[in-house]
């Protein structure tokens, strides 16, 4: 009998129902064509159903993410914002409505992220700061405080001493900037995560156009124009 080493699926979650450990050892029976485990709760034996090559389920269901994400892009209108001044009279206008959740998606000509949301009163300004490993399209990102072990590709995109600046300067107007992960998962773990500086600011537009034109002119320097904005 030869060994093998096998790995559930889905992140490490446990199957419904199943006895087995998220990684267990395997023996071949090469007579029976047959494998077994003694792991878990009780013997468990897998045998080979098909000899034909099972449908790559894995990249099916990517392909449909993005398809699903390319369609929610050409369902949002976009507008090109063509220099500083046109840029800021959008954002003013965004900040002068207090009922409801309007968000504004900003890319620049050089691929930098901000996205500004009002709910209410209350102003937030996420910015992509780092992205590490592959970033899918149109999957989902589950948010945490820590960041991911592992050695990911990094891509820099703000630096440490321009957030240590924007802190600063927002520590001095009495409010913060924190640092979240996006963090996105396949069926085999992490395959990667964006670094985020999320700023909220109640109850007082002036500050939040100043943080906005602090992070354009300062933080996300150079931020380019044309902006997309959706």
């Amino acid at each position: 009998m030869g060994g093998k080493r096998m790995t559930q699926a889905m992140d490490g979650r446990r199957l419904i129902n199943s006895s087995l450990p998220d990684n267990l050892s395997l023996q071949y029976d090469s007579l029976k064509d047959q494998f077994a485990s003694t792991e878990g709760k009780s013997v468990q034996v897998f045998s080979r159903e098909s000899t034909s090559e099972p449908p790559d389920l894995e990249s099916e269901h990517q392909a449909r993410l993005e398809q699903e994400y390319e369609e929610e892009l050409r369902s949002l209108p976009v507008t090109v914002i063509s220099g500083y001044d046109n840029f800021k009279t959008k954002v003013q206008l965004l900040t002068s409505a207090t009922n409801g959740m309007k968000i504004l998606y900003l890319t620049s000509a050089n691929k930098k992220t901000m996205m500004i949301k009002m709910i209410s009163t209350l102003g937030s300004i996420t910015l992509i700061t780092l992205e590490a490993g592959a970033i899918p399209k149109g999957a989902g990102a589950t948010e945490q405080a820590v960041k991911p072990d592992g050695d990911y590709k990094t891509n820099i995109i703000v630096t440490e001493d321009q957030i240590a600046k924007l802190r600063k300067w927002l520590e001095g107007k009495g409010t913060k900037c924190d640092v979240v992960y996006g963090v996105f998962r396949g069926p085999w773990g992490i395959e990667g995560y964006r670094q985020m500086c999320e700023v909220s600011i109640r109850n007082n537009s002036t500050l939040f156009m100043d943080a906005v034109t602090n992070i354009v002119n300062g933080a996300f320097a150079p931020f380019e124009f044309p902006i997309e904005a959706r």
